[in-house]
């Protein structure tokens, strides 16, 4: 269900999902969640989402279902799912395949807890956690941060590069080009 939210409210967003995450009942075997419409579309409908393979279907199962649980510990994770499914330790974890590989999706929303410190947690938990043999990436948002910033170094520097590279043209020379480039910063 999707709801609009008016304008004109007195409460935050925020305010608004934690009283309707309250109100929710609690169903066996299904999953409810509340969360944001989001900014930009990536197949992914949770902010963070951990995708963990492991050839062996027991240890991908019993670890995932460690990392969702501790994930579930972990103050400002809601709403953990396991492969799509309401995370809880009676429900079994679904695995599916991608790439070829066996892999279980662990799936949160974030209350109060910004992307970066909560894929910092994850990462922490997942290296705790998981064997040798197990590989996790992120998706969703927290997979899209990683993404931009890791591109971003590059960007910086093929830039920079660029500008060394018009500024020796412009001046015919490369020393006042490079001391432009290395004032910069200040």
């Amino acid at each position: 269900m999707a709801v609009t939210l008016r304008h004109d409210r007195s409460a935050p967003t925020i305010a608004v999902e934690n009283r309707v995450r309250a109100a929710l009942p609690a169903l066996p075997n299904a999953m409810t969640s509340v969360e944001d419409v989001p900014f930009v579309e990536n197949g992914v409908t949770k902010p963070l989402r951990v995708t963990v393979s492991d050839p062996d279907l027991t240890v991908l199962a019993r670890t995932t279902a460690a990392l969702a649980r501790r994930m579930m510990a972990q103050k400002g994770f809601v709403d953990v799912s396991a492969g799509g499914l309401a995370f809880s330790s009676g429900v079994p974890t679904l695995i599916t395949r991608e790439d070829g590989k066996r892999v279980v999706d662990v799936d949160a929303d974030l209350v109060g807890v910004n992307i970066g410190d909560a894929t910092a947690r994850v990462d922490t938990i997942a290296r705790a956690i998981l064997p040798k043999t197990a590989h996790y990436v992120f998706a969703g948002e927290a997979g899209d941060t990683i993404t931009t910033f890791g591109s971003f170094g590059t960007t910086l520097a093929l830039s920079t590069l660029s500008i060394i590279v018009v500024l020796g043209l412009l001046f015919r020379g490369w020393r006042a080009p490079l001391v432009i480039v290395v004032a910069l910063p200040l």
